[in-house]
């Protein structure tokens, strides 16, 4: 199977553009126990590296077991803003919700630190490396963090925009039972 390639052009910035505002229209009920904390920083040889923090209440172990099922983010993770996920040899075939499409491929798995880190390939970036890590908090909320280093930099606002739509879809679907199993 062969992914297209992101459309990165003005179409696909207005899909974004749209979403959101449908994705704020949809799920805006004021404020609930939810820190969100968004950091682009640091352009180091032309890097973009864009950081999202979510803190919230729910079971870290719950988290983690939707992040790490590679396969579902569609349903378990980011429903919504991910429509489908097909699997492909290793990789993931990921469909966003404004029909943009990429290949992740799996660089690590590491249960003792709820983190997972990916690569997409064969799509607009020179360089693009993401992970998702789950921490405990010591109040009992969980800290999702998700950071992405991406080339070149002129993708940073869009990569932004999308994790963005991402931390939105991953709060809706933990906080809204749609985690199976959990």
């Amino acid at each position: 199977m062969t992914a297209q390639a992101l459309n990165w052009g003005d179409s696909a910035i207005r899909a974004a553009d749209c979403m959101r505002k449908t994705l704020r229209a949809a799920t805006d009920t004021g404020p609930q126990n939810v820190q969100d904390e968004r950091t682009d920083g640091g352009a180091r040889s032309g890097h973009g590296i864009h950081t999202h923090r979510n803190t919230r209440r729910h079971h870290p172990e719950r988290a983690w077991d939707a992040l790490r099922d590679w396969g579902a983010l569609h349903q378990r993770l980011a429903a919504g803003f991910v429509t489908d996920t097909t699997i492909d040899g290793g990789d993931r075939i990921v469909t966003f919700g404004d029909g943009s499409v990429v290949r992740e491929r799996l660089v690590a798995l590491d249960e003792s630190a709820r983190r997972l880190s990916w690569s997409i390939v064969g799509g607009p970036y020179e360089h693009h490396n993401g992970s998702a890590q789950v921490f405990a908090e010591s109040d009992g909320r969980t800290r999702f963090v998700w950071i992405a280093d991406v080339l070149p930099d002129a993708l940073a606002d869009r990569t932004t925009a999308m994790m963005e739509l991402g931390t939105s879809a991953i709060r809706r679907t933990l906080e809204g039972d749609r985690v199976r199993g959990g």
